[in-house]
């Protein structure tokens, strides 16, 4: 699959190396035709960490083919010289990115939000800061978390018609800025967790019976009218969108406002102008009539504006 990335060759000379399914151990080459590889280092299990590892995971399959060796050895670990933090290089695969669409006219503002909206390290500590303020429901709001980590562990932000590279950002970064923008609200925490846990059922193996067995009716339910079935059409849920009031439209429209975020790392002008079309049929009423996106509406009619632009 092409990526598009032009960072990787002002990395440092290329290792390359294994991560193994236990994500405490980052190994490293022995040296020789025959050596064994060695432990590297060991770094403290904790749910960003494993976020990091499984995107450069997906980063290297992705690139193997396509990128001349890119070295994405992980060291958290102070004193190991040359080899490179996975947490760098993700940073500078996303400054890469941001420098390529200035560089194509993309403004400043726009690339603030996309900056912050890949913020993984950041997005975490102002999760926990927000998930702390719902008091008894923090730990209710931290299972959806947990579910929907664990669900979208293999995926990236990077699509089909991604041109511009980002397999280095867990995809679980989208349910997570959903979750932040709903807690920014002050939504209730049942709407936190539907926020969390929208694409779950959408786009992953995990069934609405598997959530029914963890979260209550109603986040099961929530889940349930912001999920489109296998059997219909884009159009159908598109209309079935349209008609959401309440709790679950401005769901959904801040769904819309983080998606048209990343859409700017697909250089195909259809795709630009299908999102514009859905916007203007069915998000923009939505972003106007319900009082709870007015916080974004602003920013959602600058990435609409500024899209618009950078497809022509």
């Amino acid at each position: 699959m092409k990526t598009g990335i032009t960072a990787a060759p002002e990395l440092s000379t290329p290792h390359t190396t294994a991560i193994k399914k236990d994500s405490c151990i980052v190994w490293s080459n022995g040296t020789g035709s025959n050596a064994e590889r060695e432990p590297l280092c060991t770094i403290e299990r904790d749910d960003l960490y494993k976020m990091y590892v499984r995107a450069a995971e997906n980063f290297y399959q992705a690139s193997f083919g396509g990128i001349k060796a890119l070295s994405f050895e992980i060291n958290h670990t102070a004193g190991l010289g040359e080899i490179s933090a996975w947490r760098d290089i993700s940073a500078r695969l996303t400054e890469g990115y941001l420098s390529r669409l200035q560089e194509k006219g993309v403004g400043q503002p726009v690339l603030d939000l996309i900056r912050e909206n890949l913020d993984l390290e950041g997005a975490a500590t102002r999760f926990d800061d927000l998930a702390k303020m719902y008091g008894a429901k923090e730990a209710d709001i931290r299972s959806a978390h947990e579910v929907a980590s664990e669900a979208h562990a293999q995926q990236t932000f990077a699509r089909p018609q991604d041109t511009q590279g980002l397999f280095h950002i867990p995809y679980v970064q989208h349910p997570i800025n959903m979750g932040l923008y709903a807690m920014k609200l002050s939504l209730p925490a049942s709407a936190v967790m539907k926020a969390l846990l929208h694409d779950v059922v959408e786009d992953t193996d995990v069934e609405s019976a598997t959530l029914a067995k963890r979260f209550d009716s109603d986040v099961v339910n929530g889940v349930g009218e912001l999920t489109k079935s296998p059997n219909q059409s884009r159009k159908e849920f598109l209309a079935h969108v349209k008609e959401l009031r309440g709790e679950t439209a401005v769901i959904k429209g801040l769904d819309r406002y983080d998606n048209l975020i990343r859409v700017f790392a697909i250089e195909d002008s259809k795709y630009h102008q299908r999102v514009l079309s859905e916007c203007a049929a069915v998000y923009d009423d939505i972003f106007k009539r319900e009082l709870g996106l007015q916080v974004f509406r602003s920013d959602y009619e600058l990435l609409k504006k500024e899209l618009q632009r950078f497809s022509l």
